[in-house]
């Protein structure tokens, strides 16, 4: 029997298993000895799951080159776009959806054919629910200079993982009907207290690809620097989570209350990369509450 968009979507969406995901160091703290976790799916895992929701024969990805910057060295930096093509029997046609990336600094070429087949899958839904996940402070260890997870940290971080898929099963459509909740059972997946009405409706039924929610509730302003940069001045914020973990953000707004000692609450953040340096990725400051002002 011929499946129903609606049913392939759903079946593309399907939480994967925590043994395929995999998990990255997004940034560092100060002393090296800390970093933020994200999580992500191999491209092994989505060709797998294109196979079992469409068929072998129903999906193909198709690479092409994108553009070309340069590093600081003056190093050419080429990048790839990445179509996945899913076959409408109904309109005999191929549907595609693209996204693109630039080569990485390990097996460069490789890696970066790989993330543009990510960031395209996650178009048709494919490991977008990690994009709402909790991204924790772990401990780290160096291989020359590339930090990498420390293997101690797996067990817990597959035990985040989980326990969010377990959230996102329980809402189903005729409890998100009933009577509304306490506030405590309005805390989302990441331990936050959930958006409230004045939010755009549209970012909570689709939430922007790379945003993270802070999953500790409040964050200390420690050093703040505006700088000029090409597209305009922006203001650097060096960050201290309640556990001393520090981190730097970047932020377009100008607000009086960005001082040292200032304390801010419900961080989103985003990881865009860096438009002279794209192998570089900086977080920016999308929206934030303050707590106090110094």
């Amino acid at each position: 029997m011929k499946k129903s968009w609606e049913q392939i979507h759903q079946e593309l969406s399907e939480p994967f298993p925590h043994e395929d995901v995999e998990w990255k160091v997004q940034t560092v703290s100060k002393d090296k000895t800390r970093g933020l976790a994200v999580a992500y799916i191999t491209a092994r895992a989505i060709q797998n799951r294109l196979d079992a929701a469409v068929g072998a024969q129903n999906w193909k990805p198709v690479f092409r080159q994108w553009h070309t910057v340069t590093d600081r060295d003056g190093n050419p930096i080429p990048s790839q776009l990445c179509s996945i093509q899913i076959y409408d029997e109904d309109r005999h046609e191929w549907l595609e959806k693209t996204d693109g990336a630039e080569n990485t600094d390990y097996e460069p070429i490789k890696g970066g054919l790989s993330d543009a087949m990510k960031r395209a899958a996650s178009q048709w839904g494919i490991g977008r629910y990690l994009y709402k996940m909790e991204t924790p402070w772990v401990d780290v260890e160096f291989f020359g200079k590339t930090a990498v997870i420390a293997k101690k940290e797996r067990p817990g971080l597959d035990k985040i993982h989980d326990n969010f898929v377990a959230k996102l099963k329980g809402r189903s459509p005729a409890q998100s009907q009933q009577a509304p909740q306490s506030e405590e059972q309005q805390k989302n997946s990441l331990g936050c207290t959930a958006p409230g009405p004045s939010e755009d409706a549209a970012q909570k039924r689709s939430p922007k690809p790379n945003i993270t929610i802070a999953d500790t509730p409040h964050y200390t302003i420690r050093k703040v620097v505006p700088h000029r940069f090409r597209s305009g001045i922006m203001t650097i914020l060096d960050i201290e989570c309640e556990n001393g973990d520090t981190f730097t953000v970047f932020c377009d707004k100008q607000d009086d209350a960005f001082r040292a000692g200032t304390v801010l609450t419900n961080l989103r953040v985003r990881q865009r990369p860096g438009k002279d340096d794209p192998n570089r990725i900086f977080n920016t400051l999308e929206s934030y509450r303050v707590a106090s002002v110094a």
